[in-house]
């Protein structure tokens, strides 16, 4: 478990959980995902959704990413598996980039909004509601 904010301690175990479960079926997970990151994050947000001209009523999220400050949180769905990775920069210039699984992905970007949460009232609404 994490600290969280003002409503106490996060059960991050809950989390990861409840996205596994959706991970069942990869294009609901994403949309998922991303409906959720929505809500919480606004323009640090950035969804690509399949441009297929088959499927101009539902087209299914391919690629989600994250700007907070210098990181950049990307997860991507490739055929049927999702990859995730992790970018720094500094004034838009990639100095690393980390693939790691959906798990870490998801830990060291709620580590990101706690830390942000502790300087701002706009992140720590965020993360709460990312994480409830």
């Amino acid at each position: 478990e994490s600290e969280g904010g003002p409503g106490g301690s996060i059960n991050f175990d809950f989390v990861v959980a409840s996205l596994r479960a959706d991970n069942e079926d990869i294009d609901s997970f994403l949309e998922v995902l991303a409906t959720k990151f929505a809500e919480a994050l606004g323009s640090r947000l950035v969804v690509e959704r399949d441009k297929s001209i088959f499927r101009r009523r539902n087209q299914r999220v391919t690629s989600i990413s994250v700007q907070i400050g210098d990181e950049n949180f990307v997860v991507q769905k490739h055929h049927e598996r999702i990859d995730c990775y992790k970018r720094h920069s500094v004034r838009g210039i990639v100095l690393s980039t980390d693939e790691i699984d959906l798990v870490e992905w998801l830990g060291a970007l709620i580590g990101v909004l706690q830390s942000e949460a502790k300087r701002s009232a706009a992140a720590r609404a965020a993360l709460e509601s990312l994480l409830t």
